[in-house]
């Protein structure tokens, strides 16, 4: 929308814009980390964990983002995917005993994003309803997770999960009406 993409102009300048700015994709990158995090590797690095190495790869990385070429949201979730193969990548090198989150081996104080910023990570991991929605969408059927992830925190079109469930568009839209049913009765 206009006020993310204002914000993303302002954000390269001004920490606190920046802050707004991940206020916006927090919870859905949150989400998307959780759902998309295998048990192998929850068990060692929470998506609390894998949402702060996601946070601190944006913030340094922000330079490169180019509203022209996607979504911050979409960029964002690029680089949570990243950060989810680079856990699960060290997960298979390193043993268990030595593992920690990227945010906790690799950081030097110089990288770190203002508090008020990392601030936000943690409030969105802590959100009892965003919990219980990820829990609950934790349930569902694999295709439907997908479908979920595609469609509300990817934002990709009908066509494109369609193609990529290898389903219908019309079974992809009506299988997303039903989900978004079920999720408003949850409230």
């Amino acid at each position: 929308d206009d006020q993310t993409r204002g914000l993303a102009r302002q954000a390269s300048t001004d920490p606190a814009a920046f802050g707004r700015l991940w206020q916006r994709v927090a919870p859905a990158t949150l989400a998307f980390l959780s759902l998309r995090a295998p048990a192998t590797l929850s068990r060692h690095l929470g998506p609390d964990d894998l949402l702060n190495d996601t946070c601190l790869r944006v913030w340094k990385g922000f330079s490169t983002f180019d509203e022209n070429c996607g979504t911050f949201r979409a960029w964002t979730i690029a680089i949570a995917r990243r950060v989810l193969a680079d856990a699960l990548a060290r997960l298979a090198r390193t043993p268990v005993t030595e593992f920690q989150s990227n945010t906790e081996s690799q950081r030097s104080p110089v990288d770190d994003p203002p508090a008020e910023i990392t601030s936000v990570s943690r409030v969105a991991a802590r959100h009892e309803g965003l919990r219980l929605l990820i829990a609950r969408i934790a349930t569902w059927a694999e295709p439907d997770r997908k479908l979920f992830l595609a469609r509300a925190i990817e934002d990709r079109e009908h066509k494109d999960i369609a193609a990529a469930l290898g389903i219908s568009v019309e079974a992809a839209e009506k299988r997303w009406q039903r989900l978004r049913r079920e999720l408003r009765d949850l409230e």
